[in-house]
């Protein structure tokens, strides 16, 4: 009985779970929980990343790229239709000549990023998730001159970024990561999978 229950669980688990935020590594840190109030207030040197709306549907997202491989800038504009889950990556800067680089890694893969503050502002009410306030339409909401964001070949599922601010008037930047979500119906198929062992082994 506790092996049928265990894998009922976890069966509602995999119905629900989205595509998250699973490995950080060099200048930025992972947020357990978005955070409150105005991003502008994430103090450098170090990036932060956290978890937005997962699983939700999306009609015509606008991105600044697709699914990898690729190095960005420059953009090559696309969009999205079908369910996705949404992440975060903010680099507050105080100054000019400041730099911070890392990775940031989903367990599903990436569909496609968005950096261009249009864009950003565009996706904030459907991709951002409360309590999180975002500026949008603000000016310096974007990658300065010589910031990078990059998908490598075999690691699709990661971005890799290089943020430099070049001028007193960059402020933040922000690069939005749309990630895929396993389909309902196969998880869902996994789940009763694990049903139907826990029956078999009970006989």
């Amino acid at each position: 009985m506790k092996c049928l229950l265990s894998c009922f669980a976890a069966a509602l688990i995999c119905t629900r779970a989205g595509a998250a935020i699973i490995g950080v590594s060099g200048g930025v840190t992972l947020l357990p929980t978005p955070p409150a109030g105005p991003t502008s207030l994430l103090s450098p040197p170090f990036a932060f990343a956290w978890d937005e709306q997962q699983n939700i549907s999306v009609t015509s997202l606008s991105m600044d790229m697709g699914a990898g491989p690729w190095v960005a800038p420059p953009a090559a504009p696309t969009t999205y239709t079908g369910l996705i889950s949404s992440h975060m990556i903010h680099w507050t800067t105080d100054h000019s000549g400041i730099s911070a680089s890392g990775s940031v890694q989903f367990n599903g893969p990436i569909i496609g990023v968005i950096f261009d503050g249009t864009r950003l502002a565009m996706s904030d009410p459907v991709c951002g998730l409360p309590p999180t306030v975002y500026l949008s339409g603000h000016p310096g909401r974007l990658l300065d001159i010589g910031s990078t964001v990059r998908i490598l070949p075999g690691t699709l599922d990661t971005l890799h970024f290089d943020f430099i601010s070049s001028s007193p008037a960059h402020e933040f930047t922000e690069v939005r990561v749309i990630t895929a979500v396993p389909a309902p119906g196969a998880m869902a198929l996994l789940g009763a999978g694990g049903l139907v062992a826990a029956r078999r082994l009970r006989r």
